[in-house]
């Protein structure tokens, strides 16, 4: 799953205080500009979590 969001930073630390499972250490900055960070759900889906102001589409320029 791939969510873009408006506050990765209060994300990041609502999963970090309920245990998320193999959560990243950190946001990072990808090299094509996505800030970012990946988790998994209580069932080991794996998601994402991505900043909206980063987001990273084919249409841009």
């Amino acid at each position: 799953m791939y969510f873009a969001v408006n506050n990765p930073e209060v994300i990041f630390e609502r999963a970090q205080r309920a245990g998320c499972q193999h959560l990243d250490e950190q946001i990072v900055t990808q090299p094509w500009g996505e800030r970012c960070f990946y988790g998994r759900d209580p069932f080991g889906n794996p998601f994402c979590i991505v900043d909206e102001m980063t987001l990273f589409t084919s249409n841009q320029k």
